[in-house]
């Protein structure tokens, strides 16, 4: 059976539209709502976010306030409200293709699409496409500076053509749109997801692959992470008249982010450590009493994570100590380190070199994983089970880094991208094991 994909002005169209909208990680209310909407009338299986969440294993979730305000602003940008109480508060969904007549056959390959935009401000000017052609973010603070417009629009695509060739399947297939994948918050919930799954194939675009029609096929080194916020909690005193009988929450956050920072360096790997936010104080003649700062400690393995936690909360709670504070730690996000399997990646190689849009001389067997994904959480969940794993990047000259205001990419890539996941789905369901 000859496979009918989408034509390109689609994929295109459903990118901009979620680039419009661009939403935070567990605030994805109107994006969960588009991919739903453009599926729920296809022969497929539909898990929706509130049925598959493992809730106890949600990091960095909204509060109730803020969770409300982003179904209010989806419910002003044209969801139907009775849709939205479909979703109970939780976002994401997957989607399981079934062969035909085999509804209780084995899930074999798992894709993954994320979802969330980035807490940065869109640049609003001429020299940015989305912004020329209207469609950049009608949400202030939030913009899709990362690709993961185009993953939902490649994800929509490939439960559309797969849906349409179930006959063709003798193993199932799982689609999941997942949430929060910013700050490495969403996968770790949805882990149960790849039981008994044998292949996990996750797509980005850009990142190491930056040059038009490139597809590098495989990524080693993904660091593990972690994230944490840290809470101080002292007492405030007159800083000019009783300065003694003040407990200086500010002055200890402040003693425990430098000594953060001179953490020592790790012989067996790379290692990073920062400290994005923090706050303290309410007046310059008051001893702070509250002061809180948002960190993360990364890796390039879990053991060495997991040890650079442990001389974190060390580090913390001497500080509080110094200071007489009370403290509090909370993990907001954290993933494992993956590599892909080097046969996966050639594998994926050999399917991208039977499209025309990837140039042979830019198809490169693996490259260097960007940071962290909460993907790998996917990744290892299969490979411990046995199974294969692989992180392919898309090529693409993009407009500025991932995570600036002015990042975009080349549109062209989206159905080639969703071809690649198409024909590698097909041929993995007939892949002897």
């Amino acid at each position: 059976m000859k496979t009918i994909f989408p034509p390109q002005e689609d994929f295109i169209r459903w990118r901009r539209q979620v680039h419009k909208h661009a939403e935070p990680g567990f605030g994805e209310f109107w994006t969960t709502y588009f991919v739903y909407s453009l599926l729920k009338d296809l022969p497929v299986r539909i898990h929706l976010g509130k049925d598959i969440y493992d809730r106890s294993k949600m990091f960095g979730t909204l509060s109730a306030e803020e969770k409300l305000h982003w179904q209010e602003e989806a419910a002003k940008n044209g969801v139907p409200r009775e849709e939205l109480a479909l979703f109970e508060g939780v976002t994401g969904l997957a989607v399981d293709i079934m062969p035909v007549n085999r509804e209780d056959a084995q899930i074999r390959t798992l894709f993954r699409f994320d979802l969330d935009a980035v807490p940065v401000q869109e640049k609003q000017d001429q020299g940015h496409a989305p912004f020329e052609l209207g469609f950049s973010s009608v949400n202030n603070g939030y913009c899709h500076a990362c690709g993961h417009d185009g993953h939902v629009a490649v994800g929509i695509g490939l439960v559309k053509v797969l849906a349409s060739m179930r006959q063709e399947l003798d193993y199932g297939i799982r689609v999941v749109f997942q949430p929060a994948e910013e700050g490495v918050r969403g996968a770790y919930g949805l882990k149960h997801l790849c039981a008994g799954v044998q292949y996990a194939v996750i797509g980005h675009i850009g990142m190491s692959a930056v040059k038009s029609r490139s597809i590098v096929c495989g990524s080693e080194g993904f660091f593990a992470t972690k994230k944490l916020k840290v809470y101080f909690h002292g007492k405030s005193a007159h800083a000019g008249g009783e300065p003694e009988k003040g407990r200086n929450a500010l002055l200890g956050a402040c003693c425990a982010v430098m000594n953060l920072h001179a953490m020592p360096r790790y012989g067996k790997g790379d290692t990073r450590i920062n400290v994005g936010i923090l706050h303290a104080g309410s007046s310059a003649n008051v001893i702070a009493e509250y002061a809180e700062f948002a960190a993360e400690i990364r890796g390039i393995n879990s053991d060495v994570c997991d040890d650079l936690a442990k001389r974190a909360e060390n580090i913390i709670a001497s500080a509080a100590s110094m200071y007489d504070l009370e403290y509090r730690i909370e993990f907001t996000g954290m993933c494992d380190s993956a590599s892909s399997d080097e046969d996966l990646a050639r594998f994926i190689a050999e399917k991208a070199g039977e499209i025309p849009y990837f140039e042979q001389e830019n198809c490169l067997p693996a490259g260097k994983g960007f940071g962290s994904d909460d993907a790998c959480t996917f990744m290892r969940a299969v490979q411990e089970q046995g199974g294969k794993a692989v992180y392919c990047m898309i090529g693409s000259r993009l407009k500025a880094g991932h995570h600036s205001p002015d990042f975009d990419f080349e549109e062209s890539l989206l159905r080639p991208f969703c071809e690649l996941f198409v024909n590698t789905a097909l041929a993995l369901d007939k892949k002897t094991v």
